[in-house]
């Protein structure tokens, strides 16, 4: 039997016309093979895939691989193009305006970023676990959910992490330290002063701490600028809430508040200046650069602090706050390289009058005398706000910020 069967099989292949006595069959033959090595190959890759770890889809390193690259430099950030800055992450843009800066020479951003990462994931654990006293009892949070996470992120960063406004900034209402003692130190006023080792920081850098964590929680956070003055709003479209950062928790505030506090702001210069409006990433960016430009008045470095200057007008080329700190800031170059010349002439381009504020133009005529630029208002000062942050230990008549107890039974 078995034999039969093997005559009967030979001669079955046999009888068969081989693929060179008949082109149809060859060009079947060719296909069947291409069809073959295909699925092989699908195959074959299917299970080599499932033989490699997989990042998961929620990861944070599957997240980073999908987003566009950052910047490493501040060089590389500001010829970036628009549509890219648009994407970058405010916390990056913030350390690398600390760049060079005093205070700033053992920065080191990836350390700061991994910071901010575990805080984040921190700031998350604890606001899943806190969930239920919102589900409980939602008028305890202004039946807000996005309120009581906001409340547990201040909890986290203060209690957890010993976040703070350096007291040192601290002065009495009405009473301001000078520039070049304020932004002296770049760790009082940009963010790797707060993810660093001391965890002090001022209102320039304590409400983008805010806006990095949350955002890496996916809250829908956005930096706001008052007159000398920083905060974070949550700005959705179906909730919108000013965040004041700078006390103990956290509190909001509508925006007629922050018309009068800290330093009152008329209708005009809400406009002219773009306070109170939800910032861009470049209208962010144009904030930083301005801090860096005070940082470097404050060593001296009055050159690249017009750099920086002239760098935040070309961010947020509508904001006359810039162009008047712009103005401001090389008038007083012109006045300082007057003085040491000794000459009538500091040498000194003139800044064409389409680059600055109405009235100002004419301050930067050759030969400059170096009194004060007639016509220029006392200017705000960027991003900074020199009043002690509430709720004010010296200043009990501020209203308070409630903070909730994370613990209210006494222990987890």
């Amino acid at each position: 039997m078995k034999e039969a069967k093997e005559r009967q099989c030979r001669t079955i292949c046999h009888s068969r016309e081989t693929p060179t006595s008949n082109p149809h069959l060859a060009v079947k033959a060719v296909v069947l093979a291409a069809l073959v090595c295909a699925v092989a190959a699908i195959v074959f890759g299917v299970s080599s895939a499932r033989s490699r770890p997989s990042k998961p889809r929620h990861s944070p390193e599957f997240q980073a691989s999908l987003a566009p690259k950052q910047p490493a430099s501040l060089s590389q950030l500001l010829v970036l193009p628009r549509d890219q800055i648009m994407t970058c992450d405010v916390a990056l843009m913030n350390l690398l305006c600390a760049e060079g800066l005093h205070g700033a020479e053992n920065l080191n951003t990836d350390n700061c970023l991994t910071t901010l990462a575990q805080w984040a994931r921190c700031v998350d654990f604890e606001t899943q676990r806190h969930l239920y006293r919102y589900r409980k009892n939602p008028a305890e949070f202004d039946h807000s959910e996005a309120k009581l996470r906001m409340l547990m992120l201040g909890v986290v960063l203060q209690t957890n992490f010993g976040v703070r406004y350096n007291p040192e900034r601290i002065t009495p209402v009405g009473v301001f330290e000078p520039n070049h003692v304020f932004f002296a130190d770049s760790r009082d006023v940009l963010l790797h002063g707060l993810v660093g080792e001391r965890r002090m920081g001022t209102c320039s850098s304590l409400p983008v701490l805010y806006v990095a964590v949350g955002r890496r929680l996916g809250y829908p956070l956005k930096l706001v600028k008052t007159k000398s003055h920083l905060l974070a709003r949550w700005d959705s479209p179906s909730e919108y809430f000013n965040i004041e950062a700078t006390g103990r928790g956290v509190g909001w505030y509508d925006d007629d508040h922050f018309k009068q506090w800290p330093i009152p702001a008329s209708e005009e210069e809400i406009t002219a200046f773009g306070l109170l409006k939800s910032m861009t990433p470049a209208e962010e960016l144009a904030v930083f650069l301005t801090i860096r430009g005070s940082c470097l008045q404050a060593q001296g470095r009055a050159t690249e602090a017009i750099g920086a200057y002239e760098q935040a007008v070309q961010f947020d080329p509508a904001s006359q706050e810039y162009r008047l700190i712009l103005a401001v800031a090389r008038h007083e170059f012109a006045g300082d390289a007057y003085k040491s010349s000794g000459s009538g002439s500091t040498g000194y381009q003139p800044v064409p009058s389409g680059d600055l504020p109405d009235g100002t133009h004419s301050v930067f005529a050759p030969g400059f005398s170096g009194l004060p630029p007639a016509g220029i208002p006392p200017l705000p000062r960027p991003g900074v706000s020199f009043v002690p942050a509430r709720p004010n230990p010296f200043h009990p008549s501020l209203p308070q910020i409630r903070i909730p107890n994370p613990y209210p039974q006494g222990g987890p």
